[in-house]
């Protein structure tokens, strides 16, 4: 059962990924400054790697059970 509440968790932290990769497009979309978007761009890109990374955690875990 403890799989079960580290997959709750994980889950909890892509549905945070999700919101923050929200945000930075909507911040991204919003601003004039080519440097704040360039670093919004990479903030992207970094939720979506973390979250490439902990849907394989889940999948592992998942593989456990």
């Amino acid at each position: 059962m403890e799989n079960s509440g580290t997959s709750v968790a994980l889950n909890s932290l892509v549905e945070i990924n999700l919101d923050r990769i929200e945000g930075y497009v909507t911040a991204s979309n919003e601003t004039l400054d080519e440097d704040l978007k360039i670093l919004f761009k990479q903030f992207i890109e970094n939720s979506k790697s973390f979250n490439k990374f902990l849907k394989e955690q889940i999948a592992l875990i998942g593989e456990v059970s």
